[in-house]
């Protein structure tokens, strides 16, 4: 919802829903329960694997992937 505070300064209504967007893969990959220590395969748009690490541990490159 949008604060008063923004609200204010954009000259809109307080209390506005706000949309946001994102990858249809990483909801997908939340809707699914993905965890540190998991990988899901999602199948949408596009097929993707999903797998989340803790930002305090070095996660080791895989060779032939990318995305973060």
């Amino acid at each position: 919802m949008l604060s008063k505070v923004w609200a204010a300064k954009l000259g809109l209504r307080a209390g506005m829903p706000i949309a946001m967007g994102a990858f249809d893969a990483h909801y997908g990959a939340v809707g699914s329960g993905v965890r540190a220590g998991t990988l899901v395969k999602i199948i949408g748009t596009s097929t993707c694997d999903c797998a989340v690490a803790s930002a305090k541990e070095k996660v080791q490159d895989v060779p032939g992937s990318a995305g973060s």
